[in-house]
Formats: structure tokens, C-alpha cells, sequence
């Protein structure tokens, strides 16, 4: 019973299952999911919410530790590509105080946070990696949980060097 739960919340809800690129599944579903709840997740993407939003990553990333922990029992082996709690996890970091650099839960910064963080999840680049290494449910959730700071900071600079930008040409 405990690692059909493990199973579940790893593969979230079986997204992971879907053959062909589960990691851009579970990312895509993340974005959707997002995108048709806009209007109501919105204000918990805002900058006065970032205790409450990373309180409740904290919440998913531990949750995400346990599940991928038993999923590698499951599957017998390292960080099985049905685990996408990982991208899960990610995928709303990159989101983090994205209502007051871009806007808002737009389509745009929806798809711009997608690209950026799968980007950084597919090619791993330094600290990615390290982290990947970790053994067990932390290496499994922590490469995305970088992965997804990377694509938040990537936004942000690139916000406030088109700010800069346009105050100039202004």
C-alpha cells in the first residue's frame, strides 16, 4: 500500500508512465495545471506570498524525497524517468515571484519559466550535476530543485536587463 502511494505521488498521479519524454510530461502538466488555475494561483506566486510558496515547496520536495526513494525500489534503479515529482518541484521554482517580474500566470511567462527549466534539466550544467550524484530520493529531487533556481534566476535577470532596456530607449 505505502509504495502504491510512492508510486503515485512519484509518478505524480502517473504522468511519469506516459511513454516517450516523462520528465517534459510531468513539467507540461505542472504548466497546465497552473495556466487553467491561473486566476486563483496567481496571487500565491506574488512576492507576498514567497514565505507561504516556499513553505509549501519545502512540504513538496520532502514529500517528493519519500516517494522517489520508493520509486527507485520500485523501478530498481537511480532516478527512474517515471519519477517526475522532481520536475514537479522544479517547475513551480521556476515560477518563484514570477507575478511581479513578468506579470503575472501568463501564457507567455508560463511557457518562457517551461523552456527555461527544462532547458536547465536536460543539459545539467554546473551545479545541476553535483547534485544529481546525491543517492536516493535527495539526488533525485535536488539536480531539479537547482535546475529550477536556475531557470528563476535566469528570469529575473533577463526582466530587469529588458527593464534596463527599455528605460534607455525610452
Amino acid at each position: 500500500m505505502i509504495l502504491k502511494c510512492k508510486k503515485l505521488v512519484g509518478t505524480f498521479f502517473y504522468v511519469g508512465c506516459i511513454p516517450g519524454a516523462p520528465g517534459t510530461y510531468g513539467s507540461l502538466a505542472t504548466v497546465l495545471l497552473l495556466f487553467l488555475v491561473r486566476q486563483r494561483a496567481d496571487p500565491f506566486f506574488a512576492t507576498a506570498y514567497m514565505p507561504q510558496f516556499f513553505l509549501a515547496l519545502l512540504g513538496l520536495v520532502l514529500l517528493g524525497v519519500w516517494a522517489s526513494s520508493g520509486a527507485e525500489e520500485i523501478y530498481g534503479c537511480h532516478d527512474p524517468s517515471e519519477v517526475v515529482i522532481d520536475e514537479v518541484a522544479g517547475q513551480l521554482i521556476s515560477l518563484a515571484g514570477i507575478t511581479t517580474v513578468l506579470g503575472g500566470l501568463t501564457a507567455e511567462s508560463l511557457l518562457l519559466a517551461f523552456v527555461l527549466f527544462r532547458f536547465f534539466d536536460i543539459v545539467k550544467p554546473w551545479p545541476v550535476h553535483r547534485f544529481e550524484r546525491l543517492p536516493g530520493g535527495v539526488g533525485v529531487m535536488l539536480d531539479d530543485v537547482c535546475a529550477g533556481v536556475l531557470a528563476a534566476v535566469s528570469i529575473r535577470i533577463g526582466a530587469m536587463v529588458y527593464g534596463s532596456i527599455m528605460s534607455v530607449i525610452a
